[in-house]
């Protein structure tokens, strides 16, 4: 929750977008998660959430309405668009109410519909600023996901060890092989995976990848972690195979520090 360190160039940009989506029949709330420092941060941009009762208007409306921005595009399949004020790029993704009322529901009852995508969606919800509320859904939604149950975090706890473990395997079979791409391809989803373990375990929404390094220190992980994982991902002379006992280590370390299933194949 940063809006109180927007420069004022920022601020007029967001009124105008809150009050040009607003003003939509379809839109129940409009949240905002600010991403980089400023706008001289190379991470910098304006992430809007646009929570819709309904279809959403035309692309082309949605252009007109918004006025002067350019390189305006937009992903049908993905329900987003990206534009430019001024030089300040804006992206903004529009979700539907009933599709996070599924979500919430399964969580409460200690199942998850996002597992294969991870829990960033409910980070955003519950991170974000509220621009705009029709009505008390949206401060509603995110009382009930900072009470899901113990069964949901345990779920998620388990899909995602079975990911790491998988993806080490991966990791691991190409360090055999010395296949430098495979490593290297594999090296991102079992990072993915780690992290997605260690945010469940610790009872956390997963953020933006962009901002796991700072929220690191957040987490609770075993000692020999931080160093582990600077190693791994450090450009040094070690070899693929001393990377993945530097993989082997971390995974094998916060599955014994969260008591893992029996099911622990890393060997």
């Amino acid at each position: 929750m940063r809006m109180t360190t927007v420069t004022p160039g920022v601020r007029r940009a967001i009124d105008a977008l809150t009050s040009t989506i607003g003003a939509w029949s379809e839109t129940e709330a409009i949240a905002l998660v600010l991403t980089g420092e400023d706008v001289y941060d190379p991470y910098f941009f304006l992430s809007l959430d646009v929570y819709t009762r309904g279809p959403v208007r035309s692309a082309d409306l949605r252009e007109r309405e918004f006025g002067d921005v350019v390189a305006f595009e937009h992903s049908a399949l993905a329900h987003k668009d990206r534009f430019l004020i001024g030089d300040m790029p804006v992206r903004i993704e529009y979700k539907a109410v009933d599709r996070f009322e599924q979500l919430a529901d399964a969580a409460e009852h200690g199942r998850s519909g996002i597992r294969d995508e991870g829990t960033y969606a409910f980070h955003r919800v519950v991170e974000a600023d509220t621009l705009y509320a029709r009505t008390g859904w949206f401060e509603n939604l995110r009382e009930r996901l900072g009470k899901l149950p113990d069964a949901f975090w345990a779920g998620l706890r388990s899909s995602f060890q079975a990911v790491a473990e998988h993806t080490y395997a991966d990791l691991s079979a190409a360090a055999v092989r010395d296949d430098a791409l495979y490593f290297a391809l594999s090296a991102g989803r079992f990072l993915s995976a780690l992290f997605s373990l260690l945010f469940a375990a610790n009872r956390m929404f997963e953020p933006s990848p962009r901002s796991v390094s700072e929220l690191l220190c957040d987490l609770d992980v075993p000692d020999s972690f931080p160093a582990n994982l600077e190693n791994f991902v450090s450009p040094s002379q070690l070899s693929l195979g001393q990377r993945s006992e530097l993989a082997e280590m971390m995974v094998t370390g916060v599955i014994s520090m969260y008591g893992g299933s029996d099911q622990a194949q890393i060997t």
